[in-house]
């Protein structure tokens, strides 16, 4: 097994792949996917499966968007992706927006301050 700890140098993708289970275990949540590619700028790696974990952030704020309504939504953790289409960080602040899993609306994720994010390999 191999981790990786996350930065904004790295640029991760988590296309064509899908979530198959996550959980928030305070302070803690992990999202297990059936795939990820990670480039460091030097090279592009393209691995089966991974965990993303992400750890002691100061708050999680996860919302979605209803397209009938035309606006957000407060959610609560039950509201999972099916996929990760995007995946941003920047400074203290971490985005996770995909698709939700259960009622396809677009979902997001926004944990702040995290101190630290990883991706666990196989």
């Amino acid at each position: 097994m191999k981790v990786i700890e996350i930065n904004e140098a790295l640029n991760i993708s988590f296309d064509d792949y899908t979530v198959i289970s996550s959980e928030n275990l305070h302070e803690k949540y992990i999202m297990h996917t059936n795939g990820v590619v990670i480039n460091d700028g030097n090279n592009t790696l393209d691995f089966s499966s991974c965990k993303v974990i992400i750890e002691s952030y100061t708050s999680l704020h996860i919302k979605s968007y209803d397209h009938t309504l035309e606006e957000w939504e407060c959610c609560t953790e039950k509201q999972e992706v099916k996929d990760i289409c995007e995946f941003i960080l920047d400074k203290d602040i971490l985005l996770i927006r995909g698709f939700g899993k259960h009622d396809g609306k677009w979902t997001e994720y926004k944990f702040i301050a995290p101190k630290k994010i990883e991706i666990e390999l196989p």
